[in-house]
């Protein structure tokens, strides 16, 4: 498991266009993100709203404005991932 330091330096390094950091990064965040979804959406449907996720993140992680702050915002674009997946899913 990565450290709290490793994952801000890796950030960091994503937001300055380093690839490989942001591979690193995502895969750090992989295991915990699968088991959090898999919670509010089931197992079902998991790999999809995962890799929804990680484009997000993919996109914005220049926006982040707070490296130590990583966790909380990938459970916060998670969260909103799944609850869209959950309405649509209900029509």
């Amino acid at each position: 498991m990565p450290t709290p330091d490793n994952e801000v330096r890796w950030v960091l390094l994503a937001q300055s266009h380093d690839r490989e950091a942001l591979e690193s990064l995502l895969r750090s965040a992989l295991p915990s993100l699968h088991r959090y979804l898999g919670k509010l959406i089931g197992p079902e449907h998991v790999d999809d709203i995962s890799q929804d996720v990680l484009m997000v993140v993919c996109k914005k992680i220049g926006w982040l404005r707070r490296a130590d702050l990583f966790r909380p915002w990938l459970f916060r674009i998670a969260s909103r991932s799944a609850f869209r997946y959950v309405r649509t899913e209900k029509r």
